[in-house]
Order: C-alpha cells, then sequence, then structure tokens
C-alpha cells in the first residue's frame, strides 16, 4: 500500500491521496471491531442470576460509555445487549432482568450510551416513570447530519461505513458490537465536518423533547368529526346525484379515466391535457375548465367532491380509528431525520398537515382539543424565513421594514406593482407574499408565472423590479450558489450542512434544482435549527420550573401547547421569551401567540 501511496503522491495527487489514506486509517480502525462483531459468540455472556446482574451493574459505574441495543414493545423491554471497550457483549436471560439493567443503565449520571434508537428507548422509560440521568449519543442522527441523502438505519450505515453487510435478523448481540464500532467514526466525522455544535446542541438533545410529545398526544372530539362525516357524506351524495341528473351518467367519480371520458368524449368539452393512457383530469384541468363559463357545473362539482372525499378519507373517518386506547389521545411520530433541511416530519398520523386553508378543512382543526381544565396556547414565528433573508442578505431596507414594524409584503407590493402603500389590496399583497417567498427560493420567471396565472413576461417584470429594491437580496442569493459551488454544500447558521453534488452537473435542470436548494437550504434549515433550539429551551424551563404545561406539537414554525387554566398568562411569557430571544439576529425574531379550547380557535 505505501509504495503505491507514493508513486500516486509523485504524481501530483496529493488530496487524493490524503483522502485514499484517511479512508485506509478508518477501515484499520474499525476492522478489529468488525471481526469482534462477526466473532461476537465467542465474548458474549448471558447474564442470568440476580448476583450477576448487580455485579455487572456496580462494574459499569467505572466506565464512561457503552453501547446498547434494545428489543422494545410498546409497554416494556424484552431483551438488552450492551458493550463497552473490553468488546465483551452481555444480554440477559429473562425480560425482568432485562427491564432493570434497562432501567438502572439510564438513570447513571456519569454515563454516555451509544444507542441508534434513542427517541423510542426515551419515551418507553418516560411511559414507565423511570429516571432519566445518562447522556446518550444516537447514531442514525449523526449519520443523518453527515450524510442527509441517506438512510439512517443500522443496516446501511454498517455497509456504508464498515463495509459489512449486517443481516436483517442479526441478533442484539452482533447490532451492539456495530454500534460500538459506529461510535468513534462518527465522533471523529463530527468533528471533521464541524457539525458537533447542531449535534450535541440541537439534534441530539431533541430527542428528548420529541420523546415526551409523542407520549404525550393530543386529545380528539370524535362527535365533532361525526358530525363532520354526516354532513360531508351527504354532500357527497347530492353532488353525485346531480352530475347524474345533468349529464345522465352514472360513474365512478373516484375514477380518472371515467371522468375523462366523460367530460371530454361525453360531454365534449376541450381536451387540456393528456397523459401516455387517458386524459388528464387534475385539478388544474378541472379548474380550467370550470373557468370557461360552458358547461362550468360539472367539472366545479368533481373538484367538490374530490376535496371532500379526501377530507372524508384522510382525515374525518381516519383520525378516530387512531386514538390509543389508553390514553384516549391520538399520538403522532415527529421523525428528526427524514428531511434534507433539518424540518421534522410527521406520520402515524401526519398532525402537520391537518387542513388550514378553506372553511371545511379548517373545521377539521376544531377537533383537536384542550383537555378539562386546560386551553391550547399556539405559539407562531411571524415570518422568521424572510427576517433570516433580511439578516443574511444584510439589505437595509428590509431591516428597516422589520425594524419598524412594517408589512414587508405591502412594501413589496407597492414597489412591485408601483403604487402608494395606502393603496395595496389584499390580492397585492398576496401576489407580492408569493413574490417575497418564491424569489426567497430561487423560483425562475417561469415558476412564478405558472404560480401567479400570469404572463412570463410580466413574471419577469416582478422580480426585476424586487431585485431593484432589495439589492442586496440579489447580491445574498448569487454568493450562496457560488459559495456552494466552492463548498459543494449549503450551510445554516448553526453548520447543519446539505451536500450537493448536483451543483456542478452539466445537465441545466439537474444543476438550477441544486442552485435552488444551495438558497432554501441556509434560510429554511436556519429557521428549523432556531425552533429546534426554542423547544429545547421551553422544555428544560418547564421542567426547571415544574410547569404542568405539556409541549403537544410542532407544526413548522408553530408549536402548540396544552396549558392549565390560570397558567396561560405565566406560560405565554415563558414561551414568548424564550422562542423571540434563542438566537440574535440584525432584526428581531417575532412570535405571535394565541389561546383556545380547539385548534381552530388559536387562529380566531
Amino acid at each position: 500500500n505505501e509504495e503505491f501511496f507514493a508513486l500516486i503522491e509523485g504524481l501530483g495527487f496529493k488530496t487524493f491521496i490524503k483522502k485514499l489514506r484517511d479512508q485506509f486509517s478508518v477501515q484499520k480502525q474499525v476492522q478489529a471491531v468488525v471481526e469482534v462483531a462477526c466473532e461476537v459468540k465467542k465474548i458474549h455472556k448471558i447474564v442470568t442470576t440476580e448476583a450477576e446482574l448487580l455485579s455487572f451493574l456496580e462494574q459499569l459505574r467505572s466506565e464512561e460509555k457503552v453501547a446498547v441495543c434494545s428489543s422494545l414493545t410498546e409497554e416494556d423491554v424484552a431483551n438488552v445487549a450492551v458493550t463497552t471497550k473490553s468488546g465483551e457483549v452481555s444480554t440477559f436471560s429473562s425480560q425482568a432482568r432485562a427491564r432493570t439493567f434497562f432501567e438502572e443503565l439510564w438513570a447513571q449520571e456519569k454515563l454516555e450510551i451509544i444507542t441508534i434508537d434513542a427517541k423510542r428507548e426515551l419515551a418507553l422509560l418516560k411511559r414507565r416513570g423511570a429516571k432519566i440521568a445518562a447522556h446518550y449519543f444516537d447514531i442514525g442522527v449523526a449519520h443523518y447530519l453527515c450524510d442527509v441523502a441517506n438512510k439512517h438505519t443500522l443496516e446501511f450505515v454498517a455497509a456504508s461505513y464498515l463495509q459489512k453487510e449486517l443481516p436483517v435478523d442479526a441478533g442484539l448481540e452482533v447490532r451492539v458490537s456495530v454500534l460500538w464500532a459506529l461510535y468513534e467514526i462518527f465522533r471523529e466525522k463530527l468533528q471533521e465536518l464541524k457539525l458537533e455544535k447542531i449535534f450535541y446542541e440541537v439534534d441530539n438533545p431533541l430527542l428528548e423533547v420529541l420523546a415526551e410529545m409523542e407520549n404525550t398526544g393530543i386529545a380528539l372530539d370524535c362527535d365533532c368529526l361525526k358530525q363532520l362525516q354526516l354532513e360531508f357524506s351527504r354532500e357527497l351524495l347530492q353532488i353525485e346525484a346531480r352530475i347524474i341528473e345533468i349529464t345522465g351518467e352514472e360513474i365512478n367519480l373516484k375514477s380518472p379515466k371515467q371522468v375523462g371520458v366523460l367530460l371530454f368524449e361525453k360531454m365534449g368539452l376541450p381536451v387540456i391535457r393528456k397523459t401516455k393512457t387517458m386524459y388528464s383530469t387534475d385539478s388544474d384541468v378541472l379548474e380550467q375548465l370550470a373557468q370557461m363559463g360552458f358547461n362550468d357545473e360539472v367539472p366545479a362539482s368533481i373538484l367538490r367532491h374530490r376535496e371532500l372525499d379526501k377530507l372524508v378519507s384522510t382525515y374525518v373517518k381516519v383520525l378516530p380509528e387512531l386514538i390509543n386506547p389508553k390514553t384516549n389521545r391520538l399520538h403522532t411520530s415527529f421523525n428528526s431525520t427524514v428531511t434534507a433541511t433539518g424540518r421534522l416530519s410527521s406520520d402515524n398520523p401526519n398532525l402537520q398537515n391537518i387542513p388550514i386553508r378553506g372553511s371545511d378543512g379548517k373545521r377539521i382543526r376544531q377537533a383537536f382539543v384542550a383537555s378539562k381544565g386546560h386551553l391550547l396556547l399556539s405559539a407562531d414565528y411571524s415570518q422568521i424565513e424572510l427576517r433570516l433573508l433580511a439578516h443574511f442578505a444584510e439589505d437595509d431596507l428590509m431591516i428597516a421594514a422589520f425594524m419598524k414594524g412594517r408589512d414587508i409584503h405591502a412594501e413589496t407590493a407597492a414597489e412591485v406593482l408601483g403604487m402608494e402603500i395606502e393603496s395595496v389590496r389584499d390580492k397585492d399583497r398576496s401576489l407580492a407574499k408569493a413574490v417575497n417567498f418564491g424569489l426567497m427560493y430561487g423560483q425562475s420567471s417561469f415558476g412564478l408565472s405558472q404560480l401567479l396565472k400570469i404572463p412570463q413576461w410580466e413574471a419577469k417584470r416582478y422580480i426585476t423590479k424586487y431585485f431593484e429594491r432589495f439589492q442586496k437580496v440579489k447580491i445574498y442569493i448569487d454568493a450562496l450558489k457560488e459559495l456552494c459551488a466552492k463548498k459543494g454544500y449549503a450551510e445554516t447558521m448553526f453548520g447543519r450542512k446539505r451536500f450537493l453534488p448536483d451543483i456542478h452537473s452539466q445537465n441545466r435542470t439537474v444543476r438550477s434544482f441544486a442552485e435552488r436548494m444551495a438558497i432554501n437550504t441556509p434560510i429554511q434549515g436556519s429557521a428549523a435549527d432556531i425552533i429546534k433550539l426554542a423547544m429545547i429551551n421551553i422544555e428544560r424551563e418547564l421542567f426547571a420550573r415544574k410547569l404542568p404545561a405539556k409541549l403537544l406539537l410542532q407544526v413548522h414554525d408553530e408549536l402548540i401547547f396544552e396549558v392549565p387554566l390560570g397558567t396561560l398568562d405565566e406560560l405565554c411569557e415563558l414561551v414568548t421569551c424564550k422562542m423571540e430571544g434563542v438566537v440574535s439576529l440584525r432584526v428581531p425574531l417575532k412570535v405571535s401567540v394565541g389561546s383556545g379550547v380547539d385548534w381552530l380557535a388559536l387562529e380566531a
């Protein structure tokens, strides 16, 4: 190997050789541990007696770190595997001993636990009322920060960094040895990529906050949803009957193919667009047909039918079925290692996607209620992404608008449309809002024209006017693209990185997408980091002051709490202070708060 390195280095490939040496170094570091994982049965100890358990726990008190791999049910610990620097792996002969060990381990204050399932483990400990004092290092979160674009399962990470294929049915004793092998790699990787701050201060500690939120859940008024289902189902039947009355045809309105045949063959409406196999009947097509002025009732009715059917099938009918019978609450799962920008996502069910537009969609929010004797409290960052843009771009006009509390969208409308700010109407402000957010994320004149349904030349004029007013924004956006091309990644203010190799693509479309991501990531990613930090700080303050309020949901820039009656003012002050004070910018962060008995009332 050294002869090969010397030869290549002599040809001038010094950077390449450094990377190659680093890779060989990493492989040497982990080779012995991988061999241990493969031969783990030779050093596998099963704790069988109470005396052995107590002795083992006492032995671990002298350890600084251990790797743990657990098999959990919803309410209990099935088994645990643990290993230390000695390489010896221990499991337990009974569930009772595994449970005792697991809870005692997490109660040790000076211990660091290496795991890949920290959120789930913390959630179980909290449900069982166990003490949590140990520090933890989640390999999945570390890998997410280092390699956001790939999967973060132990199988994938082991294959990528240890060149070891981990069988799907690998036992806990093998998996825990792999965890130990990966720890040193990612500890160094985080340091090398300057990701330690975002890992140790944001993403890793956030897991405990998310575990608490998932356990808490939110109350749901099923009677409210039953009433909505009756109303929506009645209207769906009326729409179906009306379409039969108009057309004389009885079809399945959920079938795009049958809808296409009805509209374009039997009714003779103009074909807007076709796919390879059938007529397109998506919402854009139906909206165009509905606005043409002839036979417009049918496409408009089909649009309405789809809207109501989605509300019923996705929310009204499904949500009550997902209520946990033990808690009588709805529990979502928050995912912190899914999105490329650092935003959280939610599933089973997705409570970040509850409708906010349209009167019918909003009524679903009315079913999310506070418990008896409590209120819901909403705290929402106001225009955080535009404030971050003003901060990063150092644009004097934009900063002045925020410092003086002026309406940034109204000011943009006045400039772009060439009118006095007093003359700006709601529709003008909405247009300016689309321009503000579109250009912030690198939207082209074509994209803006499609969004606003205006000619491309007009969209281009808006963009020109916008950058004439906010000149430093244009400079900042161009600088972001250049910086990403130079470094190969975009970065948030807290150091989160998104690697964008396509920034060098010869394909213009592919490269343009990467450039948009280079603009999007520092702003949206920094906003995500800010609200995560706020969540951590608020939870710590609630715990320190022994306040009974609970953080229930995070919906991008908004946090929703459940607070006891009589504590609302105190909690409003606490939450606002923590959210607005999480970071110092050139413009102030502003939080809007609202309270009510249900989620819909928070927006009143």
